[in-house]
C-alpha cells in the first residue's frame, strides 16, 4: 500500500492537464463521424473490389471506434484518479491534523502513531489516593488508545482510497495498451466514448444514480432577511439568505448569500419598473454529516466571541476576524464576491397582465479561480382577457463559469441551468413518467454540463452565439440531469414597516423547509433516467 509520505508527495493536479488533453482528443474524434459516414462505399458501386472495399471500410470504422473508446476510458480514469487522490490527501491531512492536536506523533514512513506517556502521580504506601490515581491513568490510557485507533483507521482509509485510485488508473492504461478496451461492433463514435470511470464500472444504473447522491438535495431549510430603506427617490436595499441542505449521500452543504445595493422606481412606456444594483458575497461550506455540521454551528458562538482582553475596544472587528478564521478551518467549496443588477416590472396589455423579474449576477470565485455570470428570469402572467382563468409562469436561471487558472484563462468550463418546469413539459421533454403531474404540477430541474462532455464543442458555440435555447436543449439531451418533485412548508413569514423619521424601512423575513418526494437522475451522456427513492437514504 502507498505510504503516508508517498501520498503527501503526490501531485494530482498534474493529472488535470492530461485529462483535459484526453477529453479534447475525444471531442475531436467524435467530430470525425461525418467523414466516416460519407466515406462508406456507395451501395450502387458493384465491382470486383466492392467486397474488399466494404471490409476495409468496416475494419477502419471499428478501429476508429476502438480508439475513441480507449481515449475516453483513459480520460475518465485520469480525471477520477485526480479527484480521488485530492480527496485522499485531504482525508489524510485531516487525520494528521487531528493526531497533532492530540499530541500524537505519526511516522510518515511506517504509519506508526506514538502517543505521549501518561504518568501517574506517586503517593505514599497504603495511601488510598494511589488507587484512585491508578484508575485515572488507566482510564486516560484507554481513551488515548481509542483515539489512536480512530486516527489510524482514518489514515488507512485515506491510503486505501489513494491506492485504489492508482490501481484503477493503471488498469485503464494497461487495457488501452493491450487493446482490451473495445467499442461494441457497429458503434458510432458518440456511442463508443460513453465509458464509465473505474468507480462506476459493474454498477447498475440504479447504483450509479445513488452514487451521484452528492448532487441531490433531499432536505433544504432556507432562511432569509430583506430590508429596504426609502431615501427621497432612492431605495437602499440589503438581503441575506442562508440554506442548509442535506444531500442524498448523507453530506451537508451550508450556503450563505449577502447583498447590498441601491435602487429606484422608474416609469417606462406607462409601466412601473424597479431597477437596482449592488454587491454580493457567497460562501459554500461542505460537511461530511449532519453531526459534523451541527458541531460547526454549536462551536460558532464560542469561536466568534473568544476575545482577548485587549480586543474589547474593537469587538466587532475581532468577532468578524474570529468567524473568518473559523470558517477557514472548514471545507470551503466556493467563496464568491461579485455585483448584481436586477429589474422588475408590471405590465398590463390587452393580451396579458402580470409581472416579470430579471437579474444578472457577475462574480469571481476565489476558491476555484473562475469567473461566472448568472442570469435569472421569472414571469407570472394572466393570458387573454381579464379574469380569463388562464395563466402562465416560468422560472429559470442559467450560469456560465469561465476559468481563470494558468493555461486555462478565458476557457468556458461549465454550464448550469436550474428552474421549474410544468409536469407536462417535463414528461414530454425528458421522457420520464412523473406521477401526479397531469394537472400541470411542476418539478425542479437541474442541468449540468462541463468541458468533459462529448457535446461540449456544440455547447460552447451555442453559448458564445447567445443561443441559450439551443444550449438548454443540449444540456437537456446530453448533460447531467436531476429532476425533483418537492413539498415546501413555510415555517415563518413576517413583514414590518418602521418609520425612522428621515426614511421608511421595510423589513421582510421568513423561513421554509423543502423535502424531495421523488427524484430522477441521469448521468452526463447517460443511458436513461433512474428513480432515486428519497426514503432510502444513509
Amino acid at each position: 500500500m502507498v505510504s503516508i509520505a508517498e501520498l503527501l508527495d503526490w501531485k494530482p493536479e498534474s493529472l488535470g492537464d492530461l485529462a483535459d488533453q484526453l477529453f479534447s482528443s475525444r471531442r475531436n474524434l467524435v467530430r470525425l463521424q461525418d467523414e466516416i459516414d460519407t466515406g462508406k462505399p456507395p451501395v450502387t458501386w458493384q465491382a470486383p473490389a466492392t467486397e474488399s472495399a466494404n471490409k476495409s471500410y468496416g475494419d477502419l470504422k471499428q478501429r476508429l471506434a476502438d480508439y475513441a473508446a480507449q481515449v475516453s476510458d483513459l480520460a475518465v480514469s485520469v480525471e477520477e484518479t485526480e479527484n480521488e487522490v485530492k480527496a485522499a490527501k485531504r482525508q489524510l491531512q485531516d487525520a494528521l491534523n487531528q493526531a497533532s492536536g492530540e499530541g500524537f506523533t505519526v511516522n510518515h514512513a511506517t504509519g506508526e502513531i506514538t502517543a505521549p506517556e501518561i504518568k501517574a502521580k506517586e503517593f505514599p504506601d497504603d495511601d488510598a489516593a494511589q488507587t484512585k490515581e491508578n484508575a485515572r491513568v488507566a482510564k486516560a490510557d484507554g481513551e488515548q488508545d481509542r483515539k489512536v485507533r480512530d486516527i489510524k483507521n482514518l489514515i488507512e482509509e485515506a491510503l486505501e482510497r489513494a491506492e485504489w485510485a492508482d490501481v484503477g488508473l493503471a488498469k485503464a492504461m494497461d487495457a488501452s495498451a493491450d487493446y482490451d478496451t473495445r467499442a461494441k461492433e457497429g458503434s458510432t463514435l458518440a456511442d463508443a466514448i460513453v465509458q464509465l470511470p473505474p468507480s462506476l464500472e459493474k454498477l447498475s444504473d440504479k447504483e450509479i444514480a445513488e452514487k451521484l447522491g452528492g448532487e441531490i438535495a433531499l432536505e433544504t431549510i432556507s432562511a432569509y432577511l430583506n430590508a429596504e430603506v426609502e431615501l427621497a427617490t432612492w431605495e437602499v436595499e440589503g438581503a441575506a439568505k442562508a440554506e442548509y441542505k442535506v444531500m442524498a449521500d448523507g453530506t451537508v452543504r451550508m450556503l450563505l448569500h449577502l447583498e447590498a445595493g441601491l435602487g429606484r422606481e422608474v416609469s417606462v412606456g406607462g409601466a412601473e419598473a424597479d431597477v437596482s444594483g449592488g454587491g454580493t458575497t457567497d460562501l459554500d461550506l461542505a460537511f461530511k454529516s449532519p453531526e459534523e455540521a451541527q458541531k460547526f454551528l454549536d462551536n460558532l458562538d464560542d469561536k466568534a466571541f473568544d476575545l482577548k482582553w485587549y480586543e474589547y475596544g474593537n469587538a466587532p472587528a475581532a468577532v468578524a476576524t474570529n468567524v473568518a478564521d473559523y470558517i477557514q478551518e472548514q471545507d470551503i467549496r466556493s467563496f464568491k464576491t461579485g455585483i448584481y443588477g436586477k429589474a422588475s416590472a408590471e405590465f398590463d396589455a390587452p393580451w396579458a397582465r402580470g409581472e416579470a423579474e430579471g437579474r444578472v449576477d457577475g462574480y469571481y470565485d476565489w476558491k476555484n479561480e473562475e469567473f461566472g455570470v448568472k442570469v435569472s428570469t421569472k414571469v407570472e402572467a394572466e393570458l387573454g382577457s381579464k379574469d380569463s382563468g388562464y395563466g402562465a409562469g416560468a422560472e429559470f436561471a442559467g450560469e456560465v463559469k469561465v476559468s481563470n487558472k494558468g493555461g486555462e484563462h478565458g476557457n468556458i468550463k461549465e454550464f448550469n441551468m436550474a428552474g421549474k418546469l410544468s409536469g407536462t413539459v417535463a414528461n414530454e421533454k425528458l421522457g420520464i413518467d412523473l406521477p401526479a403531474t397531469s394537472s400541470g404540477a411542476g418539478v425542479d430541474v437541474e442541468l449540468k454540463m462541463d468541458d468533459k462532455n462529448l457535446m461540449w464543442n456544440d455547447m460552447q458555440e451555442a453559448i458564445k452565439s447567445g443561443d441559450m435555447g439551443r444550449a438548454t436543449d443540449i444540456a437537456m439531451d446530453h448533460g447531467q440531469v436531476v429532476v425533483r418533485q418537492t413539498t415546501t412548508e413555510q415555517i415563518a413569514s413576517e413583514e414590518h414597516n418602521v418609520d425612522i423619521k428621515v426614511a421608511e424601512v421595510e423589513v421582510e423575513a421568513g423561513a421554509s423547509a423543502e423535502s424531495a418526494d421523488n427524484v430522477w437522475v441521469r448521468e452526463a451522456n447517460g443511458r436513461g433516467f433512474e428513480h432515486y427513492d428519497p426514503t432510502d437514504r444513509p
